[in-house]
């Protein structure tokens, strides 16, 4: 790790899944901010397949019946939740990826260009004072019910976000060795 890399090395260590929230909501202005700077995620052709439904209130009591049961009380204790979700359709907007995905996994896509949307997206919040907890508990097909998703649309992540009840999270676990985690390709050569 070089002293450049601090900053960055800094807001990953300090990024972790909130144990308790205190009850309260994030405000739509707040959310669609970060929504914003999170916008500048990688993007395969920059066709950014991700939107962010935020759910407060009955809207809330809705997303939690589709969650898994032990997800129910972390999230009506944040008092907002975000529901991540994708578009398959965003591929016909680039002749190259329509073409591309024509017989390939246009939710594979979707899943991989939200997933590095909503990395930046819990990094921003956390660099304002907000705590996260990413969910991926839930009933893929009630979800998509309760948020009046169309065919070609999917969640793909329940964020939680909102004002830590300062209870530590538990410890981390395991990380994997570089010497495992560095393959090199050709030989199957570990670093």
């Amino acid at each position: 790790m070089t002293q450049d890399d601090r900053p960055v090395v800094q807001a990953l260590e300090d990024r972790r899944s909130c144990a308790g929230f205190r009850p309260s909501s994030v405000g739509l202005d707040e959310i669609c901010s970060i929504a914003e700077v999170a916008g500048l995620a990688p993007s395969e052709l920059d066709l950014q397949p991700w939107r962010v439904h935020v759910a407060q209130g009955s809207a809330l009591d809705r997303v939690c019946s589709a969650l898994l049961e032990s997800n129910v009380a972390k999230a009506r204790a944040a008092g907002t939740a975000l529901v991540l979700s994708g578009d398959t359709a965003t591929v016909d907007d680039s002749p190259v990826a329509a073409r591309f995905y024509e017989n390939r996994s246009r939710r594979d896509f979707v899943l991989r260009n939200v997933s590095m949307y909503l990395m930046a997206f819990m990094l921003v919040a956390e660099s304002r004072g907000l705590a996260t907890r990413p969910m991926a508990g839930f009933d893929e097909e009630a979800l998509s019910a309760v948020c009046g998703f169309a065919p070609t649309q999917f969640p793909v992540a329940v964020l939680l976000i909102g004002a830590s009840d300062g209870r530590q999270p538990g410890q981390r676990g395991r990380r994997l060795d570089p010497a495992v985690m560095v393959v090199r390709l050709g030989d199957g050569a570990h670093r």
